[in-house]
């Protein structure tokens, strides 16, 4: 018998492409599944065409409640709370992509082996995805793309960026409650849950594509750019404002080690401590010391972009 799978979706005014991303789950090689799906009060014909489907499909579910529009982070969160009494492995879906039919059966496979190897271990599964434009047409650029460039993502590298797409994942259950909810200074759902699993459990990357991720003027979940560090760069040492990005760590891992600070081990402790000095002091011997303890991203470039931007931050900190 095939396991349960519980795949959440967030919905916002999506309804120029969440036709073709409902289509490609009901139309999956892998079939026990169910989609439970929050729409956070959009103002297009989103909850029709979601009401369409549920009527079609009986494994669709519209979670609904008096909370109203709560930003797509929050959404997830709400979604997870849902479901979390439900047996099952657990998807997210974002409501612009597509998803290739054999996406749910290869990664329940890889996580029933990883969890016949680590018994009630928290577990996440990723996979690779391919870059598609509004028409699902392949990004040139993107077409050798890889979602990893770290043979195995840890705790240090998750301090300085995620790379794994909540759109490409599937969690267990031990995850889940550990998890419980994202909290709203998240930077998104998918980075807070793969800490938390880079924390305390074990990530699998799989090489496989099986997301068409769509790129398109609305996207929440970011947009492609092929000259993004290149300009990136440009702001940081000629305009000296791009300080949001590093804001947004430091707030969350505050608030991860005041949730979880108890449970990590000494070598996390230190991890964590270490690289939360940058808030205060953005000194060479502490850039060394979270280099040390692998406190990267995914490329030298990336890396020397993210510590850059921590000295930036601190005289934009002392300009206020």
């Amino acid at each position: 018998m095939q396991n349960k799978v519980n795949i959440l979706m967030a919905t916002y005014n999506g309804s120029a492409f969440i036709d073709a991303q409902i289509q490609s789950i009901v139309g999956q090689s892998y079939h026990n599944w169910k989609l439970y799906i929050r729409d956070d009060n959009s103002a297009d014909e989103t909850p029709q065409q979601l009401q369409k489907w549920c009527n079609l499909d009986s494994r669709i579910t519209l979670i609904k409640d008096s909370k109203g529009n709560v930003g797509s982070c929050l959404n997830f969160s709400l979604l997870m709370t849902a479901v979390k009494d439900e047996e099952g492995y657990i998807m997210f879906s974002d409501q612009d992509d597509v998803w290739l039919s054999n996406k749910i059966e290869l990664e329940v496979n890889e996580m029933v082996q990883l969890e016949a190897k680590y018994s009630k271990t928290p577990l996440l599964v990723y996979t690779n995805f391919s870059y598609v434009d509004e028409l699902l047409q392949p990004i040139k650029s993107k077409l050798n793309f890889s979602s990893t460039k770290v043979e195995q993502l840890t705790f240090s590298h998750l301090l300085a960026q995620n790379p794994i797409h909540g759109c490409t994942m599937v969690i267990n259950n031990q995850l889940l409650r550990l998890v419980d909810h994202i909290p709203p200074v998240a930077e998104n759902h998918d980075y807070w849950i793969a800490l938390v699993a880079t924390a305390f459990g074990k990530v699998v990357y799989l090489q496989q594509r099986t997301v068409l991720y769509r790129q398109h003027g609305s996207n929440i979940s970011g947009q492609h750019n092929n000259n993004y560090f290149a300009k990136r760069f440009s702001r940081i040492l000629l305009n000296k404002k791009n300080v949001e990005d590093v804001r947004a760590k430091i707030v969350m891992a505050e608030e991860f080690k005041r949730l979880y600070y108890n449970e990590l081990s000494t070598k996390q402790k230190q991890v964590i401590n270490t690289f939360l000095q940058l808030k205060n002091k953005a000194s060479l011997r502490l850039l060394m010391l979270n280099l040390n303890n692998n406190v990267r991203r995914q490329t030298t470039l990336q890396t020397l972009l993210f510590y850059a931007t921590f000295f930036m931050y601190k005289k934009k900190m002392r300009a206020n």
